[in-house]
């Protein structure tokens, strides 16, 4: 029988030994899928799909399924091409097999992965089924190296959140113990054929009990170790599917079985010829534009400017006026950043205390003993005017206005607050419950800072809100005190906010990370694309502001802008 129409959507993953049957009846499917014309792509590590492009006996054609690679390539496969490749893929409107069986090594077909999986997420934005044969290579439980570690990453994002993006994913593997618990706990269906490793019916084991009794789950553990070449249990708990199945006979020829000792499998006398001509333009059109803005080609141009500069000579008086720019340029840099220090770690907190002492003194009164109340001796009375950037900051020069907090304005009743306590109160109401971490973010407050600190006591103390610092949620009486209120910004806004905060080698450093989230940059492409050198420590130190704020995550070979901007 044909896998229910049912799962031809969901991601499903078809897990079996070497001979079960997972692989052809993966293939049989797929012709479904090509049958309605939806759009396919195969991820074959081993050259065995090819067989779609020609019928059952090798006589007649099959479908028009594009190759790229392999023996039976109609395109080139390479590991440059990753990206040209993904890209026509995502902007395309036909089914293919990426056939890595060609390239020379492991770390080779996982370095193309890399890229291609990177530039496809990016891209891709209609449905696309992503066949992933062997699939515990591209999600590995144990990361063997970086590259690996940054591959299997990608395919989680792919299976975990790339709904969105268009993608059904299916995954197929012959060691359910080794494919990544985080990606394989995400399918929404299994196909189980046998199954003989304990380690492998242990790894569906989490999967399992979530979604069945223990009695039924003891009767799946003791079948898969003897079922039948070909024979499966498909399980889809979202569609109340629990049966025994067997895949029909595939319309198209068997590239994937292993020939008998002595046999030679012939091959196939006739195929389908896709049309290659609309995809090979395209093709040109992506790599070309890929070789216009290639890094490398752009930094051997500019040594090519530069050595015939050195060679016509140079303008002295033109190099000390560019010094001069750029030393003026980096003490108001200097200058902007030592003011918006002293407006966030101590004007802003004076302001808060003086809003929270007139709030006590409009508190007590009407209690017992408050009549004829005053703020004790010493301390300066709430004014209404706050405190310019002279005043505070000295002479020190201007290189950019900013914002310095102004005092709550008080009102009678549960409504008045200080400002951090009501965007704090704001942020848990339009997206809590919420980590420390995140509601500074949300409000436009330095995680680091410790006002962020008292502004949760604070509400903590008023009953507005509870939790640890790894979940704090408002509570009903905040909820009463906060009123209606304006959401803060979300999104572009909310990046728009953080750029305008930051001093300017800061905002370049963000806006590059968020002009290719969801991909990240090494330090040195930071550096490149904001032409800072990668030799400086100042962009270690401009790094370790975005850090400080929890904008930006990761080490310096993969720093990613972070995912509460969007």
């Amino acid at each position: 029988m044909k896998l229910p129409d049912a799962i031809l959507d969901h991601r499903n993953a078809f897990v079996g030994t070497s001979g079960s049957g997972k692989t052809y009846a993966a293939k049989s499917a797929v012709e479904t899928l090509l049958e309605r014309r939806w759009r396919v792509c195969v991820v074959d590590p081993m050259g065995v799909w090819w067989g779609l492009r020609s019928n059952a006996a090798g006589t007649g054609e099959g479908y028009d399924v594009t190759i790229f690679g392999g023996e039976h390539g109609d395109l080139p496969l390479t590991e440059a091409a990753a990206p040209i490749i993904a890209e026509a893929i995502a902007t395309g409107h036909f089914s293919c097999i990426v056939d890595l069986s060609g390239l020379p090594s492991g770390k080779s077909r996982r370095r193309f992965m890399k890229d291609f999986a990177e530039t496809l997420y990016q891209k891709n934005r209609e449905p696309l089924h992503l066949v992933l044969d062997e699939a515990d290579l591209w999600a590995p439980q144990k990361p063997i190296e970086d590259i690996a570690a940054l591959l299997g990453a990608r395919i989680d994002e792919i299976v975990r959140r790339g709904r969105v993006k268009g993608f059904i994913p299916w995954l197929l593997s012959q060691r359910p113990a080794v494919i990544h618990k985080d990606v394989l706990s995400q399918v929404d269906a299994l196909v189980a054929f046998k199954l003989t490793s304990s380690q492998d019916r242990d790894a569906l084991g989490a999967w399992i009990e979530g979604q069945a009794d223990r009695a039924e789950q003891k009767r799946i553990y003791a079948k898969l170790p003897t079922l039948p070449q070909g024979d499966c249990i498909v399980w889809s708990p979202g569609d109340g599917i629990l049966q025994d199945y067997r895949f029909p006979r595939a319309r198209t020829f068997d590239s994937s079985r292993t020939p008998k000792r002595g046999e030679r499998i012939a091959q196939p006398t006739a195929w389908s010829k896709p049309d290659l001509d609309v995809l090979r333009a395209k093709m040109a059109t992506v790599e070309k534009t890929a070789a216009e803005n290639d890094p490398k080609a752009l930094k051997a141009r500019i040594r090519e400017l530069e050595q015939q500069a050195g060679r016509q000579g140079f303008d002295q008086a033109a190099m000390d006026a560019a010094w001069q720019c750029g030393y003026r340029t980096g003490v108001e840099e200097v200058c902007r950043h030592v003011k918006t220090r002293v407006a966030e770690y101590i004007i802003a907190p004076l302001n808060d205390a003086r809003g929270s002492l007139q709030l006590l003194e409009n508190n007590l009164v009407g209690f017992p003993g408050a009549a004829g109340f005053s703020p004790p001796a010493g301390v300066a009375q709430p004014v209404e005017r706050r405190p310019s950037t002279s005043e505070v900051a000295g002479s020190i020069p201007a290189a950019r206005s900013i914002e310095i907090a102004k005092p709550a304005e008080h009102i009678a009743g549960p409504a008045a607050m200080p400002k951090a306590e009501r965007q704090f109160l704001t942020a848990l109401a339009q997206r809590g419950p919420l980590p420390r971490n995140k509601i500074a973010i949300f409000a436009g407050y330095s995680v680091k800072s410790r006002h962020v600190d008292n502004t949760l006591a604070a509400l903590r103390s008023n009953g507005w809100a509870e939790g640890s610092a790894d979940r704090i949620e408002i509570t009903a009486a905040g909820r009463k005190a906060l009123g209606s209120y304006e959401p803060l910004p979300t999104g572009a806004d909310l990046r728009r906010y953080w750029l305008g905060q930051l001093d300017k080698a800061s905002a370049s450093f963000l806006q590059a990370l968020i002009d290719v989230y969801p991909r990240s940059l090494t330090r040195d492409q930071i550096a490149d694309r904001t032409n800072y050198s990668p030799t400086s420590r100042h962009v270690d130190n401009t790094l370790a502001v975005l850090r400080g704020f929890d904008l930006v995550h990761g080490g310096r070979d993969a720093i990613k802008a972070s995912e509460d901007l969007f």
